[in-house]
């Protein structure tokens, strides 16, 4: 019923193609068939994602282990300001934003 790329199509081509009047829509009786049909106009939302949960599910990916190792590394041989970009991620100040973006 839908046309192969409607969004190029004329309005007045368009209409015509999916059988409705501009100034009076569908009737009763055609609403009644094209929702038997396709089914309800709606949207279905999902639930919105809890920020921690969010956070811990950057606990799955290798790489935050892996910088977490490189950090742990850098402070035991006395590399304070190696081991602090690392330890960032983890006290909140500068890469929890990218992570939780990179989960969203």
């Amino acid at each position: 019923m839908l046309p192969e790329n409607p969004h190029v199509l004329p309005a007045a081509e368009l209409l015509r193609q999916l059988r409705v009047s501009a100034s009076e829509g569908l009737s009763d009786a055609e609403v009644k068939s094209r929702r038997r049909l396709f089914g309800a106009n709606t949207i279905s939302s999902r639930r919105p994602t809890r920020v921690t949960r969010l956070l811990l599910h950057q606990f799955k990916s290798s790489v935050v282990y892996l910088l977490s190792f490189a950090a742990g590394l850098a402070f035991y041989f006395g590399e304070l300001e190696e081991g602090s970009a690392g330890r960032a991620c983890f006290a909140g100040r500068t890469a929890w934003p990218i992570l939780a973006a990179d989960a969203w």
